[in-house]
């Protein structure tokens, strides 16, 4: 234990008197406006908190001097261990104190140089004895320090029944209760609660356990802060370091083993006194004889008891004065008491004891009138009387901190929301009492009920809209069912061959309407809670190929491979809901061909994770189109948004496809993401957790998809197609009259004009004749108002047929 020798009126002055004799600064250009240092408030002599809760020690002073040499302020906060290193790694705080240097922390923190060697020891209660290294501690149950470095040392050292408590304050109070028998502390913080608790003699130091080299930190990357916190210390002199060291360190008081070591010799002096004593009788008759020399000695005797008699009166004036030091303390302490904002109360047995000026404020009572009233006052009825009770006190008498929130009543009998904060006063010993907080919460608990009934408004507006557009679209959907359905009865009765052609295109225009309908059902019934997922067992490799089927022809149309792989690994039945794993592929698969000019399309799916549960399917489809940048990849998955969302981009759609693939996927207990890089092409993939069938198919020949993971992927042999290529036109004059309506049609596709139909009308046999089988996927590109996409295709047939384009388009397309 350290001596703390120094008053706080001397701590005091000592401060003032380095502020008059050493020369301040303002702080260099560039550094902070203060400075925000945290440690841990239950470190003696180092830090720790007064009984008015101020901090004091060591380091307090330190960093008084440290801010008169740089002239930063410095907001030292004493606070538990844990929180400090939370702050600190927070950034809420910028210098943690009193911190070892570990292996551990090395990750965390910027260490400064050592500034002190702590030894760190194990106590033990005197019941338990034979501690002499840390082997001996297995078996044993060890209080430490939550986030100590003996945490460390001792599960190193395979020590893993260890009691965590947040501060050496609440350690030491567990010792005492003896719920803690063998303790691990620092040495100085540990001999001074221990002495200051007269518990010295029940809890022994056992042996030192290491010794820790002190040192201050700051977060990691933070090397700038602890440049400045090292250049300020280095202005603080030797001999002003050494005055601190005087004046909180003190001498080291005597421990258990030294203090034995002086009984011995006092027992010897004391048997010598005795022998002196016996021998002093033998020699009475001597002492007799010289008369002289006793009157002397009475003389002696006579001049030290006046010398007693002025100490005496010494001693009385330092009593008169140190009262008065004490009243004049407890009428600061009462002054701070009636300034608080916070209405406090001390109580005992709930009846009130002190209140302060706050609290007869908030209740409507004149002040001093509420001592000695019972907290029944504070009530409104018995219910809430009784909210306040027993229960309450319970938490309190265990050492917890008690907070609520509750209705209490004025003198007038009016109503206001209140905070109430209470704590024992000594949790051992009920008698002393409780103190409590009680603040005036009315105007943020009208706030928060408002905020309640926004949000309450809130949802039933976005109820409103999801029954809205369900709604609506039933009521869409019903006609465009008629509309696909009457037109495919109209292609059944042998229409002509341009009456077929738009059939087609309002067919196809139909189903993508309906496509967009139904997906806005889906995200509605999903954001409602209503969309359920049918279970059943499918065949994973038909899914793959009943998907390769639909997306063949358009990667036909636009020139683009298909790979597809299943790992082979992965079982081919499984038990979930295929509809809606189709509709997820099905846009995915739409995206990468709708954005991929050249190169291919791949679709991967792979055993993510197997258990006794079932399995995770992880399936990816690649691209090689224009990718997507960084920025715009934050804006995909998110309902009717699209990662271009300006009127002028290139490519169409409504921007609820990946939201709903990320909405069904999350039903399917997966998620959703996406790998791209602009110019290379993008990769979208989701996983689902799929149950595994009882029986699996035995087949010797294997799906052509499934390959070993690792191998590359099928490659799938192209579709033969039906539209025969119509020769070019032998003549120039054919020749030019065909440039000129294709050139017609480019410049139209370049402006986005919507009157491209009524175009491809006037000219559809001739269009027809000339662009051969790219006339069926250009018309459905503009149908799907992908005008990019159709522009390709016009190049590329143009290009094959040898007919030069009237090229008037800007060189960038603007595009929808």
């Amino acid at each position: 234990m350290i001596a703390l020798r120094v008053t706080r009126r001397r701590g005091l002055l000592l401060g003032v008197l380095l502020a008059l004799c050493l020369p301040t600064g303002l702080a260099p250009a560039g550094e902070p406006d203060a400075l925000r240092v945290v440690g841990d408030k239950n470190y003696p002599p180092y830090l720790f908190l007064d009984p008015d809760g101020e901090p004091r020690g060591y380091l307090v002073d330190l960093w008084q001097l440290w801010e008169q040499k740089t002239g930063i302020p410095v907001a030292l906060h004493a606070t538990t261990w844990g929180e400090a290193q939370r702050r600190v790694l927070s950034g809420e705080a910028d210098v943690i104190e009193n911190i070892f240097h570990t292996p551990a922390r090395e990750a965390l923190y910027d260490f400064s140089a050592p500034y002190a060697t702590l030894p760190t020891a194990i106590y033990a209660h005197e019941s338990i004895q034979g501690l002499r290294d840390i082997d001996s501690l297995r078996g044993l149950r060890v209080g430490v320090l939550e986030g100590d470095v003996c945490v460390e040392h001792l599960q190193q050292h395979g020590i893993d029944d260890l009691n965590l408590l947040p501060s050496y304050r609440a350690l030491i109070q567990e010792a005492l209760r003896e719920d803690v028998k063998v303790f691990c502390m620092d040495e100085a913080p540990a001999n001074y609660y221990l002495y200051a608790a007269g518990a010295h003699k029940r809890f022994r130091r056992a042996f030192e356990l290491y010794q820790g080299q002190s040192s201050r930190a700051v977060r990691k990357g933070k090397r700038d802060s602890l440049r400045l916190v090292e250049r300020g210390m280095a202005q603080i002199s030797d001999s002003e370091r050494a005055a601190l060291r005087r004046q909180w360190m003190g001498q080291p008081i005597i421990d258990g083993q030294v203090a034995r070591h002086l009984g011995w010799v006092i027992l010897v002096l004391v048997l010598a006194g005795a022998l002196l004593l016996f021998w002093t009788r033998l020699l009475r008759r001597q002492v007799r004889s010289k008369t002289r020399e006793l009157q002397q000695a009475l003389e002696e005797v006579r001049q030290a008891q006046r010398q007693s008699d002025l100490a005496r009166d010494h001693l009385e004036q330092e009593v008169t004065d140190r009262t008065a030091a004490l009243a004049a303390a407890v009428e600061e302490q009462q002054i701070i008491f009636d300034t608080a904002t916070s209405g406090i109360a001390l109580i005992k047995d709930r009846v009130l004891q002190r209140c302060n000026r706050r609290l007869h404020e908030l209740f409507g009572w004149p002040p001093g009138s509420m001592v000695g009233q019972p907290t029944t006052i504070w009530y409104p009825d018995e219910a809430a009387n009784i909210a306040g009770g027993e229960s309450v006190y319970a938490h309190i008498w265990k050492g917890e901190s008690h907070q609520r929130e509750q209705q209490l009543v004025r003198r007038d009998g009016s109503l206001f929301w209140a905070r109430l904060t209470g704590n024992a006063i000594d949790c051992t010993r009920p008698e002393k009492g409780t103190v409590w907080i009680i603040d005036d919460i009315s105007a943020e608990h009208a706030t928060l009920e408002r905020m309640r009934e926004a949000k309450a408004l809130a949802e039933e507006a976005a109820r409103a809209k999801s029954d809205f557009l369900a709604n609506m679209s039933h009521e869409i959907r019903t006609p465009m069912n008629t509309i696909i359905g009457m037109t495919h009865l109209a292609l059944q009765a042998d229409p002509s061959a341009r009456q077929r052609d738009y059939l087609n295109q309002i067919r196809d225009a139909g189903q993508h309407l309906l496509d967009i309908v139904n997906g806005i059902l889906d995200f509605t019934e999903i954001d409602a809670g209503k969309l359920k997922l049918v279970p059943g067992e499918f065949d994973l490799d038909q899914l793959l190929e009943d998907l390769v089927q639909q997306i063949t022809r358009p990667c036909e149309a636009k020139g683009l491979r298909l790979q597809v792989m299943i790992e082979a690994a992965l079982p081919r039945r499984l038990i979930g809901d295929p509809a809606r794993l189709r509709q997820i592929l099905m846009i995915y698969a739409d995206n990468a061909i709708k954005f991929t000019r050249q190169g291919q399309i791949g679709i991967d799916a792979r055993l993510a994770a197997q258990d006794e549960q079932g399995l995770l399917l992880r399936v990816a489809v690649h691209d090689t189109g224009i990718g997507i940048d960084a920025a715009q990849r934050k804006r995909l998955f998110q309902a009717f948004l699209q990662a271009d969302g300006s009127k002028s981009r290139k490519y169409g759609g409504t921007g609820l496809g990946l939201a709903l693939a990320q909405r069904l996927t999350a039903l399917m207990g997966g998620s959703v993401g996406v790998d791209s890089e602009p110019g290379v092409g993008s990769t979208f993939w989701f996983t689902a957790r799929l149950g595994i069938a009882t029986h699996q198919p035995r087949s010797t020949q294997p799906h052509p998809y499934r390959r070993p993971a690792g191998e590359a992927p099928a490659a799938l042999p192209q579709l033969p197609t039906d539209d025969v290529d119509t020769e070019a036109p032998a003549t120039p004059a054919e020749i030019a009259r065909r440039q000129a309506i294709l050139s017609g049609l480019a410049r139209r596709l370049a402006d986005d004009d919507f009157a491209v139909g009524q175009y491809i009308d006037e000219h559809h046999t001739l269009l027809t004749e000339t662009l051969g089988r790219h006339f069926r996927p250009l018309v459905n590109a503009i149908q799907h108002y992908d005008f990019h996409t159709a522009a390709e295709l016009l190049d590329r047939a143009a290009a094959e047929r040898g007919i030069p384009l009237d090229d008037q388009r800007p060189s960038s397309p603007v595009t929808d």
